[in-house]
């Protein structure tokens, strides 16, 4: 994707990653009223781990929240090949005839634009929007529709790292009921889900790219994370949690993140569209004397 260190891994990798931290030691910080030291190697050395972590959050992500949406017939289909439908009205239809035509004359494949995609259409559209990216990469003419790529990376990650930061704290609320059982049941579900997210992490690897089961595998090892995250805060909050009002304050920190994934969401959905026009774009503009 991105061959070196530069913004798609701060916004896509480290920002979330660190999101993920911030949120993880936030009910720590409301508790001690205490900010984390300031120290050149403990940022070092979260800095390093958010970004690992960002990978991993992405890595699962990716599936997990895939970049397609529904049409109008509600089927899920990416922005670059919802762009080209009659329905869609951001282009032009010259502007669509004239990416069928580079299309055709670049890769020797009909777009069929002005009309409403079916799975073969859609396929086709998909390939041509791929290889037109790989094109404008190797001619250098990608990097501002690259930080849109970035762009909803970031939001998608931070939509998950509230997702389980919402669990997260909500858990941290409940832990103001101290029922053993309750401790007993919250030590089980981490224990299930550790071993869940061990099994899809083997079967995951075991699965190519593209293989449809990949994701029903993210899906279910994110829902298997949100259950560890929720069930680790209990146990966590268990014997901390001794006042209702740091139960309220976790309460409203866990809707402040409901919301936030929903603003994170729909920034996501944004800029995944603006990615794929901005390619569409260049793409159309491309002059006839850099084609190949």
């Amino acid at each position: 994707m991105i061959e070196r260190f530069n913004f798609y891994d701060v916004y896509g990798y480290l920002l979330p990653g660190l999101a993920v931290l911030g949120l993880a030691w936030l009910p720590f910080g409301v508790i001690s009223h205490s900010w984390p030291q300031n120290e050149l190697l403990s940022a070092v050395v979260v800095l390093a781990f958010g970004y690992v972590l960002g990978h991993l959050l992405q890595n699962v992500a990716t599936n997990a929240v895939p970049s397609t949406f529904r049409d109008n017939q509600r089927r899920q289909r990416r922005p670059s090949d919802l762009l080209l439908d009659k329905a869609d009205t951001y282009f032009t239809d010259g502007i669509k005839q004239q990416i069928r035509e580079k299309a055709r004359a670049q890769f020797s494949v009909d777009l069929s634009v002005g009309a409403d995609g079916d799975e073969q259409l859609s396929r086709s559209r998909n390939h041509v929007f791929l290889m037109a990216r790989q094109m404008l990469i190797r001619e250098q003419l990608v990097a501002y529709a690259e930080q849109f790529e970035g762009l909803y990376a970031m939001m998608r990650g931070l939509a998950i790292a509230c997702l389980l930061g919402a669990c997260y704290l909500f858990c941290w609320a409940l832990a103001i009921f101290k029922y053993r059982c309750g401790w007993w049941l919250a030590a089980l579900l981490l224990a299930m889900s550790l071993m869940l997210l061990g099994i899809t992490g083997m079967l995951r690897n075991r699965r190519s790219l593209e293989d449809p089961k990949r994701y029903t595998i993210d899906k279910i090892t994110l829902a298997g994370a949100a259950v560890a995250a929720g069930s680790a805060a209990y146990l966590l909050g268990f014997h901390r949690i001794t006042d209702t009002s740091y139960s309220k304050v976790f309460s409203l920190l866990g809707v402040i993140c409901l919301l936030l994934i929903l603003r994170f969401y729909l920034a996501y959905r944004a800029f995944a569209f603006e990615f794929a026009r901005v390619i569409w774009r260049h793409f159309a503009a491309q002059q006839p004397s850099t084609q190949t």
